[in-house]
Parts: structure tokens; sequence; C-alpha cells
């Protein structure tokens, strides 16, 4: 679970960068400084991405629409899977009230073991699971200059 090291890093900033955007749109995205969190044991230093995911402070930030509170039902933090994202092998909720959410990955550690990072799932709940499950979602975050 160290996010420097991660292959969803790699895939991020190389192939999905590469496949996902234009020369013209790639001028306004910004190399950013993304706070990997180095205090917690298992988290890595800082990284430079064009292109990354967002850590479990960042969806828990009110000020960015965010509930504060991660065990809480969000509905800033529900994401729709799509066609290609089920395709590719994301899982897709089929119950009533969450229908079409999926879960999706935080670059985020869970502070006491090896094997978990942060997730958010169905119901908008930030949480931790298993790194090498391969059922959840990638919501890619960048900063643009206008």
């Amino acid at each position: 679970n160290n996010y420097a090291n991660s292959e969803i890093r790699a895939w991020l900033n190389d192939t999905f960068y590469n496949t996902a955007f234009t020369d013209l749109q790639k001028a306004i995205i910004q190399l950013t400084t993304v706070d990997n969190g180095a205090n917690n044991t298992y988290a890595c230093a800082n990284t430079e991405d064009y292109i990354f995911l967002l850590s479990s402070q960042e969806v828990t930030n009110s000020a960015y629409g965010f509930n504060a509170d991660y065990c809480e039902d969000d509905t800033a933090r529900w994401m729709q899977t799509s066609d290609y994202s089920r395709a590719t092998g994301a899982c897709m909720n089929t119950s009533t009230d969450y229908y079409g959410n999926g879960w999706w990955w935080l670059r985020s550690p869970i502070y006491n073991s090896s094997n978990y990072a942060c997730e958010v799932g169905i119901n908008g709940f930030a949480y931790f699971t298993y790194v090498y499950l391969t059922v959840g979602g990638v919501v890619p975050a960048l900063k643009i200059r206008l």
C-alpha cells in the first residue's frame, strides 16, 4: 500500500494520462505535489503527479463539499460506475438505495497494516479494504491551470 510505488499511480501518470488527454489538455494539467501523509507508518513520501487519487483527508474535507465524518452516508462521495469501468472489472451495486454506485480507491494507507488501503464504499463511507482486490473503481483527480 505504498502509493509512490503503486501500480495505480504508475498507470494514472503514464497510460491513463497519455491516452485520456490531448497535448492541448496536457498543457493545462499542473504537476501537483501530492501529500501522501508520510507521518503514517505505512505511508510514503510526497509525490509529484499530474494525475492522482484523492486521500482519505480530502474526501472528508467539508471545504471540498464532503461530509467531515467518514462513517456517514455521503452522496458527495457516491460514484456511479461507467460502462467502461464495469467492462474492466469494477463492481456495480444493484440494490435500490445505491443502484449503480461502485466503490473506489483512495491513495491513503491504513495506519496499522501494510495490506490495506482506504476506499470509498457504495454508500459514501470512507473506510479501508485489502489492497489486492481488483473490483474497485478509479476516480482520477488533477489540477488545471486556467
